[in-house]
């Protein structure tokens, strides 16, 4: 278990005013304008994590058909993929969710498989543990590997996740590996960001199977009083301001969150037709933003402020139309290095009711050829056919045509020997002789 994530220098990194941040320093930051707590993970540091179970068993009923559904895709999903299972939850809380879908699966089975919750609470990855070795009550093929931390941190952290990827040899069998992101856990984040981070830490032919809310069949404003009646409980309200906790000025107030703050219905429900905030909060077309704006008397904050009443910003929820979340995976790549990594929608599995969904993707990447490339590729097949060159050069043009990926520097030395009409020599002994004299 690594927990390389600093909760408290994030929390004071996402406290901004008007999206710069003023201030890290606990007892002297300065806050004075609206405020933004822009990272659903910092919600649930301390006593966050106890508030975030009260709030989601708060909603547990409208909650019910998500979790249902999540649970009937992971099980039809994983049950020919147990052997050599390693499931990765992305903020796992106490993973309910996973733990019942393997119990369910590894019945009599005793395959070996590994589950490694992600959460950037302690207390929450305290409780996924506990339910898991009570669940399995032993049984040493089921193993748990929990890490303490935020999704941004793990892509430092991929041979503690991925071990057997370092390891050559062949003789050890494939694992197979699933990713997680249940609970709605995508709409707390802008997607594109989110989904940059997580593709990254994917391998090719790895899967991700998320669950999300989406906008049900009804009149559209019956549907933003629905999302503000359904999150905007004492509760949740509570969970959202936790780390303000943090923060002196603020101790003392949070208690009586009914006498110095005011929930500004209107301005958080948050539609396309309010282009500005809305393109701040999600990419996804036709959605429904849930992103509470509270206001709070500037006594609270600083002195010299003129306006009466101080707005703050805190975490965002995201309802989505399916048909656009699904265009939106369908075009969703993210390049480097000449690399397109994508993901691929696998229909087979993917499942949606009238207020959930249910998506599997795989990871797929595509390479394009650059002009570095194509015209290295052009020498190489000159290189190739010229009667001149040695034994060693046409190994090397054959090698090269058959295999991709070599170091940007080689490539410009092949073409300046190539260009400089030297295909009599040793090719690889010539590049070795330019590259000394760099």
């Amino acid at each position: 278990m690594f927990k390389d994530t600093d909760i408290l220098q994030k929390l004071f990194v996402n406290v901004t005013h008007k999206g710069v941040v003023k201030n890290k320093s606990v007892d002297n930051l300065d806050i004075n304008s609206t405020i933004f707590l822009k990272n659903k993970y910092l919600y649930l540091y301390g006593e966050g994590a106890s508030y975030y179970l009260q709030a989601r068993q708060s909603m547990a009923e409208s909650k019910k058909e998500l979790d249902d559904l999540e649970e009937e895709v992971l099980i039809k999903f994983l049950s020919d993929k147990l052997n050599n299972l390693r499931l990765v939850s992305l903020g796992s809380a106490n993973a309910t969710k996973e733990t019942n879908a393997l119990l369910k699966l590894d019945s009599d089975k005793c395959l070996p498989f590994t589950f490694i919750p992600v959460d950037v609470s302690a207390s929450l990855i305290q409780l996924a543990v506990l339910y898991f070795y009570q669940s399995f009550n032993g049984k040493t093929y089921a193993k748990i590997k929990p890490i303490i931390g935020d999704i941004w941190d793990l892509q430092n952290h991929k041979i503690e996740l991925f071990p057997d990827e370092s390891n050559n040899n062949s003789a050890i069998e494939k694992v197979f590996t699933v990713f997680t992101l249940l609970g709605s856990t995508i709409s707390n984040y802008k997607e594109s960001e989110l989904f940059s981070t997580i593709i990254k830490l994917m391998n090719t032919d790895d899967f991700l199977v998320l669950g999300c809310d989406i906008i049900f069949d009804k009149n559209r404003i019956d549907q933003e009083n629905d999302i503000y009646e359904k999150y905007s409980t004492l509760g949740n309200i509570q969970f959202m301001l936790n780390p303000l906790n943090y923060i002196p000025k603020f101790r003392g107030y949070i208690e009586r969150f009914d006498k110095y703050f005011r929930l500004d219905k209107k301005s958080s429900i948050v539609t396309s037709y309010q282009r500005e905030r809305y393109n701040q909060l999600t990419d996804v077309a036709s959605s429904i933003c849930y992103a509470p704006l509270l206001e709070l008397p500037k006594e609270i904050i600083e002195e010299e402020i003129q306006a009466d009443r101080v707005k703050m910003s805190v975490a965002q929820s995201t309802k989505y139309s399916y048909i656009s979340l699904i265009r939106f995976f369908e075009e969703f790549k993210d390049e480097s290095n000449g690399i397109t990594h994508k993901f691929e929608i696998d229909n087979e599995y993917t499942k949606n009711r009238p207020t959930a969904a249910c998506i599997v993707l795989k990871k797929i990447i595509e390479t394009s050829e650059s002009d570095l490339d194509k015209k290295l590729r052009t020498h190489m097949v000159a290189l190739k056919d010229k009667e001149s060159s040695t034994p060693n050069n046409i190994n090397f043009a054959t090698k090269f045509l058959a295999t991709k990926g070599l170091d940007h520097e080689i490539k410009k030395c092949i073409c300046k020997v190539v260009e400089r009409h030297q295909v009599g020599v040793d090719l690889p002994y010539m590049i070795l002789n330019i590259m000394e004299q760099k």
